[in-house]
């Protein structure tokens, strides 16, 4: 595109400001936090869960998620307060279904050995698309800021400018950032396992909350560069373009 000092940051924070808009839809398209028994669900309050359970003596260290027939998640059929099961015809050694659990409201009172399914898979694909194509557009902003590095600093220079650029990348961004979003992850967890009496991993997050703070953190940097490249392309008027054909004639 023939881009010179000056169009490149406006050339970038063009790019960067459609990259965050597209972003913007993805805050309202997800999938709400599962309904689950003792973490997130007081349907127990018509069954209390310290009775119906009290003498399954379940561990703490219990973690087999089951989707009960009520539409209520349980961490172990333990929780549910099962007390039989029947096998897997084809598979003696895979459950089919846990019955008679006391904690489960209604007639059928059983539970299946799986999570309970999201009500939106049909957000997936549309997420996916808009990710990748808010990611690609932003990445059009690599190669002209590399650009405007080599040109802003002398023949002399350039090797050196560019070994900074990639320091401060790595010490901004490469390095704090998975930190960063693993941090905004654990803070979204509302249930902790427990191994051996000790927090060990999270068994369940607030949907709702891990987005918003994942996308939270995107939007923010972005904008964050948004006006560092406002400030840039003002400064940018400043700045004479370092011509090495220009710097021949000189020497000659």
């Amino acid at each position: 595109m023939g881009l010179s000092l000056k169009s490149i940051p406006r050339f970038s924070v063009i790019m960067l400001t459609i990259s965050t808009l597209i972003c913007v839809p993805l805050f309202f398209m997800g999938c709400d936090t599962q309904r689950v028994s003792e973490v997130n669900d007081q349907l127990g309050q018509y069954r209390p869960l310290s009775k119906c359970n009290i003498s399954c003596s379940c561990p703490e260290s219990a973690f087999h998620p089951v989707c009960g027939s009520d539409g209520v998640e349980y961490i172990s059929p333990c929780h549910a307060g099962c007390t039989n099961f029947t096998k897997d015809p084809n598979n003696t050694f895979r459950v089919q279904l846990y019955t008679n659990c006391r904690c489960i409201s209604g007639g059928q009172s059983h539970a299946r050995p799986d999570p309970c399914e999201n009500n939106c898979p049909h957000f997936l694909l549309p997420v996916i698309l808009m990710i990748s194509l808010a990611s690609l557009i932003a990445c059009l902003t690599h190669n002209p800021l590399y650009m405007m590095v080599l040109r802003c600093v002398s023949f002399e220079e350039k090797s050196f400018a560019i070994g900074i650029q990639f320091l401060l990348m790595r010490l901004l961004a490469w390095l704090p950032a998975p930190a960063l979003f693993g941090l905004a992850f654990d803070m979204s967890c509302i249930w902790w396992r427990t191994v051996c009496g000790k927090q060990f991993s999270c068994g369940y997050y607030d949907n709702n909350l891990m987005r918003h703070r994942y996308l939270g953190l995107q939007v923010g940097y972005k904008i964050m560069g948004i006006t560092l490249l406002i400030i840039l392309g003002w400064k940018a008027k400043l700045t004479q373009e370092y011509d090495l054909e220009k710097k021949s004639e000189i020497q000659v």
